[in-house]
């Protein structure tokens, strides 16, 4: 837009020889014009390497879901934060250990897979990876590299393919070191491995001595657990706190779409003149509220209502903000709205209870995401695996779950967003759907049943029980005799 990035020569040659010539300073606009299919798109982040050219999203908000590397063109917000962590991770004094942390919600995923690994892949070999539920850490990393007798050989041996294969050289023929992004650390916590019940001394004894550059990205609560332990280790690292947006930062994203040539012509959006200042300065001031997902949700309502209102040049106006701020911002809103929007639909589920108690099993006691699978799902609601396939598409649809499936297991899924896990748990703790009044029951009086029929459920208990089955998981077998000993207490005092 305008930016001076280089220079264009013309050159009088003669016999082979350049005899004169004249230097042109030229505008990036000019340049794209010509030739802009072969080069990298100008990157907001001023001075870092241009963001690779690939197609735009048609629909660049997506209420919950995370941005990838595929989404940086559209991601906004943290044009500060990523030129720090980029400087940090490529200077050449840099620690091998990097600590990034912040608050539920914060995007620290979106950040690191949209935001920083994209400007990283034209002189390094990016790796972006999400902690895998079923493998400790160490597997984890490991399955990700290429074989070798310890994880220091795997790298190497990954590096080296990558450079042999071509992928992995840089323009002056040098081989393209790897930087790891390993994301959800707090999972050892709040989901432990099994296999591996001492998950994080174990891979913090492995990386140590590591030949390349390690990002770590975890929940601000872990933070002095992690800090220790590296430091236990004796490994040197940098720590990267992630703030929630500011003002600056929401501008940039209300105003994101429009910020250059090529988002304009395909997007075509207007923006009302005191809109971005207007949203930035209600939700800056709201502290009870998750900035980056509400700005998401938000961002995502506005855009659809105004492509349903003009597809072909939309606008984002300063009423249509005051409308949706009237029917609700806030995450828990969110939540409530959809669940409506699924009843509406027609299913029975969310009277009855069980979309609910099905979002509740994707959370933990902890009141953080519990990552499923499909196997899991039907065994749980065993009693109504036949409309399971159906309800957890419609809860995808919805954007209150996620598709979190490895590329060799099966199907598995997860809450939309780590936010909604408390909002999740606190609905199903004040739900009066007798899906939830089933289980409360069930669930309390199996803990003190002495097992005997006269002990067993009163009428009353019994009825809520037999209605609200529908509406919860399936019965564990010791639930089950108490709902079949309630069941012949009463059928004898019938006779």
């Amino acid at each position: 837009d305008g930016a001076l990035v280089g220079v264009l020569r013309f050159a009088l040659m003669k016999e082979g020889m350049t005899v004169a010539g004249t230097l042109y300073g030229c505008p990036v606009a000019s340049i794209l014009e010509k030739c802009g299919d072969l080069l990298p798109i100008p990157d907001p982040c001023f001075g870092l390497p241009g963001l690779p050219r690939q197609p735009l999203p048609s629909d660049p908000f997506r209420y919950l879901a995370r941005f990838a590397a595929k989404d940086a063109e559209v991601f906004f917000g943290r044009n500060r934060e990523i030129r720090q962590l980029y400087d940090r991770l490529t200077a050449s004094n840099a620690p091998p250990l990097t600590l990034l942390y912040g608050q539920s919600g914060v995007g620290k995923s979106s950040f690191l897979d949209a935001g920083v690994v994209p400007r990283l892949q034209w002189s390094y070999q990016p790796l972006y990876l999400r902690r895998d539920q079923s493998r400790s850490l160490l597997d984890t990393l490991q399955q990700a590299l290429d074989s070798g007798d310890n994880l220091s050989a795997r790298w190497q041996a990954t590096e080296k393919r990558a450079a042999e294969s071509g992928g992995g050289l840089r323009l002056d023929g040098g081989g393209k070191p790897l930087v790891v992004f390993l994301d959800q650390i707090e999972e050892c916590y709040t989901l432990p491995c099994a296999a591996a019940p001492d998950e994080v001394s174990e891979f913090i004894a492995a990386i140590k001595g590591l030949p390349g550059r390690l990002v770590l990205s975890f929940r601000k609560e872990w933070f002095p657990e992690i800090q220790k332990q590296v430091e236990e280790a004796g490994i040197n690292y940098a720590k990267v706190f992630l703030e929630a947006l500011d003002g600056d930062a929401i501008l940039e994203v209300v105003n994101g779409l429009t910020g250059t040539q090529r988002l304009r012509e395909f997007y075509n959006l207007t923006i009302g003149a005191d809109l971005p200042e207007t949203i930035a300065h209600d939700l800056h001031n709201d502290r009870d509220s998750p900035v980056a997902p509400t700005l998401q949700v938000l961002l995502t309502k506005m855009w659809r209502n105004a492509v349903a209102a003009n597809s072909h040049a939309p606008t984002m106006s300063a009423n249509l903000y005051h409308q949706l701020r009237e029917d609700g911002l806030a995450l828990g809103d969110f939540l409530d709205q959809q669940l409506e929007e699924l009843a509406k639909a027609g299913s029975p589920s969310v009277e009855s209870g069980l979309a609910l108690d099905v979002l509740t099993y994707h959370t933990t006691a902890l009141a953080t995401v519990q990552r499923r699978s499909q196997g899991e799902l039907l065994t749980t609601y065993a009693h109504c695996r036949e409309q399971m396939p159906a309800l957890l598409q419609a809860l995808e649809r919805l954007y209150l779950l996620s598709d979190s499936s490895e590329d060799s297991g099966e199907k598995a899924t997860r809450l939309a967003h780590d936010t909604l896990a408390p909002l999740v748990r606190r609905l199903y703790d004040r739900s009066d759907k007798i899906g939830q009044r089933a289980r409360r029951i069930i669930e309390s009086r199996t803990a003190d049943w002495d097992h005997s029929d006269e002990n067993a459920l009163d009428s009353a208990s019994l009825a809520v029980v037999e209605r609200g089955v529908a509406g919860m998981r399936a019965l564990k077998p010791a639930e089950q005799a108490l709902l079949e000993a309630s069941r012949r207490k009463h059928a004898k005092e019938d006779r």
